[in-house]
């Protein structure tokens, strides 16, 4: 579940130029990462929470850490970063996809619903932002609106798998 969602792209951006303690953030950022990939997210989140204590202004580690929060359950933790994310970059389409899926776990589905607009709005030429929001529509049992959003998110990634077979899913539903 976990994503390589949130990039250093972010920080430079907003013109921020890091320090030796950002480029150390940074790579504390890039190793947490990839120890989440491997799926060891005790070692994931000291990276995070050590790149965050070194450079709290650095976007990336709280969406990560976000993500581990979520996976482990701790959604108030999850969502705290989340809005952090977003409060220091709020074009960060992974940062509204985070919180996204925490809403839609916790039953704040309007919330939930806004957010993943909040992704497509701001990367129309992404899956993602289709993806999360079919997910959505087939939890609520919106099936029309799951297989367009499947659709649309196979349309722009035609690799997708897990689109395309949640889409068949939900036809079988109907």
């Amino acid at each position: 579940m976990f994503q390589k969602a949130a990039k250093l792209a972010s920080n430079l951006r907003l013109g921020m130029s890091l320090d030796r303690r950002g480029r150390k953030a940074a790579s504390l950022n890039g190793r947490g990462t990839k120890r989440s990939n491997q799926g060891d997210f005790d070692g994931a989140l000291a990276d995070f929470c050590e790149a965050i204590r070194l450079y709290p202004d650095l976007v990336a580690p709280y969406v990560n850490r976000s993500f581990i929060w979520q996976e482990r359950g701790e959604y108030d933790k999850a969502m705290a970063d989340a809005n952090r994310a977003i409060d220091l970059d709020p074009r960060l389409a992974a940062a509204y996809r985070s919180r996204a899926e925490i809403c839609q776990l916790t039953g704040k589905y309007d919330r939930a619903r806004a957010d993943c607009e909040e992704v497509i709005r701001l990367e129309p030429a992404s899956a993602a932002g289709y993806y999360a929001r079919a997910n959505l529509h087939f939890e609520l049992s919106q099936l029309n609106e799951a297989i367009a959003d499947y659709s649309a998110a196979i349309e722009r990634d035609p690799r997708h798998h897990d689109a395309s077979r949640c889409r068949g899913m939900a036809f079988q539903e109907k």
